[in-house]
């Protein structure tokens, strides 16, 4: 941006330069005074100009250094897009009540609705009536010194059946420590509830069995009693009977195995679901198949792949020597290794004379869907060997730890790319802000040389009559005159624009209250565009209720939004097409809207209308060009007078909505959160 400023600058200084040379060929038409002073006043003014070229180097430097920290700001804005993209799990950052500003691919496909049209929407629609309020309630009441909340609530997708998704809520803080957004991590965690179902159904099944055992045993002990009995009848009682207990102790003693792998693969789960930390992942998995199984010893180990090493993370090992830490080469052992790589286990017995015995081992990999980052390593007693239920169970236990492993990453790299694009997007603000600041002052002498040269020249002239006739009836002077007075105006409004922006992105931009009557007051500020409307075959009316009552409002910024939406709409609108304002007022509200026909933003471009320096292409029928500020100002402005602001463009017709409370003292706690 500062780039192209300097190089308008520059091509309106050659501007005036040429029209200075016009100039000079009217100069045998004044006397020697007049020409004295004009000459002085030229000199002065190429004075300044030599002062401005003097940092021409300079500034070229600080255009590379800008347009390199442009290309790094984009070059990390893709790779956190890409890992933003990848992430496993349903991601999305909100503004500070909840309506969506991103979201990735698995949040889209939880949803079951584009992301398109996600973004704009508030997170609220989806999560049904009887829990909104909960769900509001976890955001506002946030205690300061917390980092994350985690709560579970049901979510309903578009045209879908109700999940239960656990959500993990961070603030994102403003420099002055207010929450102003939220990143929320969404996990649809609805097959763990079935499964909890499940196993609840499984404890029923144990408790009948254990009943039926007591009955067995109830009628055994009665059998006993029965002394009338011959002893062919109490062996041929006691045979029936043996069986059926025995066959009970069996299965009560799989069912006891079953609820216990699954009683440790859910805390597993749970202690590694939302664990950044892969030590801890991988400790948890350890001790816990260790107390399970009832192992000599466990470890686990992450690959290097692209160094061909494996290192022991973390080990379990109450009687057998310890190898945390140790670096495995993979050549050294290829054939283990391409197994674990091809992502397949393995058993197999091996003497350890260390330990004078042998002991069987189980090797199985760590895998996700892209590659191989891990494996674990178990032992056992020689005679104990790994059955397929352990089997299965350990590759459980594996592909947990993998998602787990592969979340912990992301989240990382996710976090420093955060933290990398925030430094480099601060950097970019306090550029733009200093280099306005210095371009400021320059253009501001430029003005006032401007200013004093049509004055000069007035008093010598009928200099101003002649600025004051049609266009095509100006002499060269004038009109060489108009166009160097009315660039540098551009300029000035353009830095303007810059400063105000960042100081409403800053929060320092003070409100100041004053009573305004609509009535009098609108038709007062559309005035001046009349003439332009009228010259270009436009057509302007005004609508203003006649209910609204006088409200309290900053008037300086509620004119700039104003004048802002009437210069994009004069600047889009065809002739013979309307212009239309409208003010009208609801309970606490005050609504106003600029409207034009004959013009359709299309939907691919509504969501970046207020960016920075976004311009829509080729639909500007006046060709009058612009910086694409003029958008983003008003909806900062809007949001700093605690209002709320609208598009709507369909028909042929484009529609902006502002809607403001009518006391902006009552609401500036909600100023200061939107302004942030």
């Amino acid at each position: 941006m500062a780039g192209k400023t300097v190089e308008k600058l520059e091509q309106q200084i050659e501007d005036f330069l040429e029209g200075m040379e016009d100039l000079s060929q009217y100069t045998h038409q004044l006397s020697k005074p007049q020409r004295q002073k004009l000459a002085l006043e030229i000199a002065k003014f190429c004075q300044r100009l030599d002062s401005l070229q003097v940092d021409e180097e300079e500034v070229q430097r600080s255009k590379v250094a800008l347009n390199a920290t442009c290309l790094g700001i984009e070059a990390e804005r893709r790779r956190y897009q890409e890992l933003f993209e990848l992430a496993p799990d349903g991601y999305l950052v909100t503004d500070g009540e909840g309506g969506i500003l991103e979201a990735n691919c698995a949040t889209a496909n939880l949803l079951k609705l584009c992301r398109d049209r996600l973004v704009g929407k508030s997170l609220v629609d989806f999560i049904p009536r009887w829990q909104r309020a909960k769900f509001r309630t976890q955001l506002s009441r946030w205690d300061s010194s917390e980092v994350a909340r985690e709560w579970e609530m049901p979510l309903v997708p578009v045209g879908g059946k109700s999940l239960t998704v656990n959500f993990t809520a961070s603030p994102v803080h403003s420099s002055e420590g207010t929450v102003v957004g939220w990143r929320i991590l969404l996990k649809d965690i609805s097959h763990k509830k079935q499964q909890k179902t499940t196993n609840k159904s499984a404890q029923k099944q144990l408790k009948a069995q254990a009943q039926t055992i007591a009955q067995l045993k109830q009628e055994i002990a009665q059998y006993k009693q029965m002394q009338r009995l011959s002893a062919r009848e109490q062996q041929q009682s006691a045979r029936l009977l043996k069986n059926p207990v025995r066959v009970a102790k069996i299965r009560t003693a799989e069912l006891e195995q079953a609820l216990n792998f699954e009683a440790m693969l859910k805390r597993i789960t749970d202690k590694v679901r939302d664990s950044f930390d892969e030590s801890q992942i991988l400790h948890t998995a350890v001790e816990e198949l260790v107390g399970v199984l009832g192992l000599r010893g466990c470890n686990a180990a992450l690959y290097n792949l692209e160094r061909a090493t494996a290192t022991i993370s973390y080990e379990y090992t109450p009687d057998m020597p310890g190898v945390q830490g140790k670096v495995v080469p993979m050549t050294e052992f290829a054939e283990w290794y391409q197994q674990l790589l091809q992502r397949q286990y393995f058993q197999f017995c091996i003497r350890i004379p260390s330990w004078q015995a042998k002991i069987s081992i189980l090797a199985c990999p760590i895998v996700d869907n892209q590659q191989t980052l891990g494996d674990l390593w178990l032992f056992k007693q020689k005679e104990d060997t790994f059955n397929e239920v352990e089997i299965r169970l350990v590759q459980q236990v594996a592909a947990q730890c993998a998602i787990a492993i592969r979340q912990a990453r992301l989240y990382h790299a996710v976090e420093a790319q955060v933290t990398e694009l925030e430094r480099l997007n601060r950097l970019k603000d306090e550029f733009l802000s200093t280099i306005s600041h210095e371009l400021r002052t320059p253009v501001a002498n430029m003005k006032m040389a401007i200013q004093m040269l049509g004055i000069n020249l007035n008093r010598e002239l009928p200099f101003f009559d002649e600025l004051a006739k049609p266009q095509a009836q100006q002499s060269k002077l004038a009109r060489y005159f108009q166009i160097l007075q009315n660039e540098c105006d551009r300029e000035i409004n353009l830095i303007n624009d810059v400063l105000d922006l960042q100081r409403l992105e800053r929060g320092k931009q003070p409100l100041k209250p004053a009573a305004i009557q609509l009535s009098d007051w609108l038709p007062q500020l559309v005035a001046p565009f009349l003439e332009s409307t009228q010259k270009r075959q436009q057509t302007l009316q005004v609508n203003i209720s006649p209910t609204i009552p006088p409200f309290l409002c900053d008037q300086g910024s509620l004119e700039r939004i104003i004048t802002e939406l009437l210069n994009n709409a004069c600047k889009y609108t065809p002739s013979n097409e309307q212009i239309t304002v409208t003010a009208s007022a609801k309970p606490g509200l005050i609504q106003l809207s600029v409207s034009n026909s004959g013009v359709e933003i299309p939907d691919s471009e509504l969501s970046r209308i207020f960016d920075k320096f976004y311009r829509i292409p080729s639909t500007d029928p006046w060709k009058q060009g612009g910086t694409g500020l003029g958008l983003a100002l008003v909806k900062k402005l809007v949001a700093h007078l605690g209002g709320i602001m609208e598009v709507k463009s369909q028909d042929n017709q484009t529609c902006f909505t502002v809607t403001l409370p009518d006391n902006i003292m009552s609401s500036c706690n909600g100023c200061v959160t939107a302004n942030s």
